[in-house]
């Protein structure tokens, strides 16, 4: 009896053994960025019946980079139930539910469009075509209101609103660019 405890304590303590070294070497591949390789050998030492919230808590940062997100969030909870304290593993959790019910809306044609007409201009000429349209709307009025052509009111009209829709189109295309920008030189100056 005495021969067969030994026997298993002795394999029990090698099992554990092996499992630190696959954990070892699983955190180093983690360390690298070869994150399949490190999730073959976490799951390894998880097939040898050992756990421990910080396994659980490597597999579901493994999953969570490759952005398998419902992985991630099964592996973060493991952890959880065996280290229920840590505010870390449950700010993982709810990282994991942001990005779950983070939905990209479907894009408005309009606006699909609008980005289209934004990227085939570069700002200088998008500023250039609204202020011809604005100034064509405004030589159309003033030849209109000296008598100097008769022009019959719709064209006036549809030439306003195409000019309109050029320069609401083109000042929102220098704004976000200029937000950029902004953005860009207060991350530079930090």
């Amino acid at each position: 009896m005495k021969i067969l405890n030994t026997i298993l304590i002795l394999f029990i303590s090698v099992n554990s053994f092996s499992a630190e070294k696959l954990f070892e070497k699983a955190d180093s591949l983690f360390q690298l960025n070869n994150t399949d390789s490190a999730i073959l050998l976490y799951q390894e030492i998880l097939d040898k019946d050992m756990e421990s919230p910080e396994l659980y808590y490597n597999i579901g940062i493994c999953y969570f980079q490759k952005e398998k997100f419902k992985k991630s969030k099964f592996y973060f909870q493991k952890s959880l139930v065996l280290n229920p304290k840590s505010e870390i593993i449950k700010g993982r959790i709810s990282q994991c539910n942001l990005n779950l019910g983070k939905k990209s809306p479907p894009k408005i044609f309009y606006i699909s469009w609008k980005n289209k007409l934004l990227s085939f201009f570069s700002k200088n000429v998008s500023i250039i075509i609204s202020l011809t349209s604005i100034l064509s709307v405004f030589i159309l009025l003033l030849l209109n209101i000296f008598d100097i052509k008769r022009i019959p009111k719709k064209y006036i009209f549809l030439t306003a609103l195409i000019s309109l829709f050029f320069h609401f189109i083109i000042s929102s295309k220098i704004e976000k660019e200029s937000i950029l920008s902004l953005k860009d030189n207060t991350e530079s100056i930090k």
